[in-house]
């Protein structure tokens, strides 16, 4: 049986991926902007696609961890 492709694949399997480090957030975010190049000629659902933004906040740093933080929806007020 075939791989499934990185597109088809969950945020719970892309997140396993990258913490077992079989896949990094570079190879996650080109894959989706090859992905949207692909198919935004037929469905033409993104107004702008910030490629130079995305892949810059891909690569890693040194004072930057790959656990998202909690945020807060627009609605709720923070607990203080």
């Amino acid at each position: 049986m075939a791989e499934t492709p990185l597109h088809f694949k969950t945020i719970i399997e892309m997140a396993s991926l990258i913490k077992s480090r079989a896949l990094s957030p570079v190879e996650v975010t080109e894959s989706m902007l090859n992905r949207i190049q692909e198919q935004d000629h037929y469905y033409k659902s993104y107004a702008t696609v910030m490629t130079i933004w995305a892949l810059s906040t891909a690569y890693p740093s040194p004072s930057r961890t790959y656990v998202l933080p909690k945020v807060w929806p627009r609605w709720a007020p923070p607990k203080l």
